[in-house]
């Protein structure tokens, strides 16, 4: 069993657009700290492109995975030092068999953007474990 949460920052343009580029990379660097300090040892997390973030969280099902990711949003509470900014994201999640490494963020991005769409901050999906003879 593995999770794989998908973070992507809601309205990021907006800061870079109003604030400039150099606030919206110490913006991403402030999220990335946090991702990674709501991270379980085991887990990875890291930046794949532009505002969004995937998480590899092996061991855990999605129960698991969304407290991490209950974890990272409270951390986003709190404005990013230096900055008065409020920073929200979205999450898609699904758990699933860790073999199945193509489908597993697939999916998770289909659901943080239906999270986006219904406007939620986290939103949860259990993709079934591939049988052995699949």
């Amino acid at each position: 069993m593995a999770a794989v949460p998908l973070v992507d920052l809601n309205d990021f343009k907006s800061i870079n657009d109003t604030h400039g580029h150099q606030i919206g990379t110490v913006v991403l660097a402030g999220v990335a700290k946090r991702l990674r300090a709501s991270t379980p040892p085991a887990g990875t997390a890291a930046r794949i492109g532009g505002d969004e973030f995937a998480v590899v969280l092996p061991g855990l099902d999605a129960a698991g995975a969304a407290q991490v990711a209950r974890c990272f949003l409270s951390l986003l509470d709190e404005p990013v030092p230096g900055q008065r900014l409020q920073v929200r994201a979205s999450v898609g999640l699904v758990d699933g068999d860790p073999r199945d490494a193509e489908r597993l963020p697939q999916r998770a991005d289909a659901e943080m953007y239906r999270a986006k769409r219904e406007a939620k901050a986290l939103r949860l999906l259990s993709v079934p474990q591939m049988s052995s003879s699949s």
